[in-house]
C-alpha cells in the first residue's frame, strides 16, 4: 500500500501510526500531489481518498490522475463532506457548519482562520450528484455514491473501464 500526502507533517504523523501498528513492511508513505501522482500508468489496483478532493485546485485533474494510475477494472473510492439534501436538515447543517466552527475558533483564541477554513472548503465544492457527474466526465465508469450521516458525508465509488 502506498500512502501519499502533500503535507510533510501529515506524513510524519502517518509514519508514527504505521510504526506503532508495525506495518512498515506493508505501507509506504511518500510525499505526493493528487493532481500529479508520481506513479506509472495502470500501476495500482485502486485509489482511495478521504477529505482530500475538496482541497484540490482542479477536481477533474485529480480524478484524471487517479484514473491514469489505476489498472483497468480497478476502483476509486472517495469520502468527502457533502451538502445534505432536504430543506430542514440541510438548513440546520449549514447553520451549524458555517457558523459554529468560526465561533469556536474565536472563543478559544487566535484560531479563527483554522476553524473558518473547513466550512469555506465546502462552499464551492460540488454536491454528491455533481461530483458523480465529474467522475463520469473524466472517464470513471459505474460511478455511484452513498450518503452517510444524513448526507453530511458521501462516499463515491467508480471503476476504471
Amino acid at each position: 500500500m502506498i500512502g501519499m500526502d502533500i503535507t510533510p507533517e501529515m506524513l510524519e504523523r502517518g509514519r508514527i501510526k504505521v510504526a506503532r501498528l508495525a506495518l512498515q513492511d506493508q505501507i509506504e508513505l511518500r510525499p505526493g500531489d493528487a493532481e500529479h501522482i508520481d506513479l506509472p500508468d495502470n500501476s495500482v489496483d485502486g485509489c482511495c481518498s478521504a477529505f482530500t478532493v475538496r482541497n484540490l485546485t482542479d477536481i477533474r485533474q485529480g480524478f484524471r490522475e487517479m484514473l491514469r494510475v489505476v489498472r483497468p477494472g480497478g476502483r476509486v473510492v472517495c469520502l468527502e463532506i457533502s451538502h445534505p439534501p432536504g430543506r430542514i436538515f440541510g438548513a440546520l447543517f449549514h447553520f451549524y457548519f458555517y457558523k459554529l466552527p468560526p465561533l469556536i475558533g474565536m472563543i478559544i483564541g487566535k484560531a479563527f482562520e483554522e476553524y473558518n477554513y473547513l466550512p469555506n472548503s465546502l462552499t464551492t465544492f460540488p454536491d454528491a450528484p455533481t461530483l458523480k457527474a465529474i467522475m463520469q466526465e473524466v472517464g470513471w465508469g459505474d460511478v455511484r455514491f452513498y450518503r452517510l450521516t444524513r448526507g453530511i458525508v458521501a462516499v463515491h465509488v467508480g471503476t476504471k473501464p
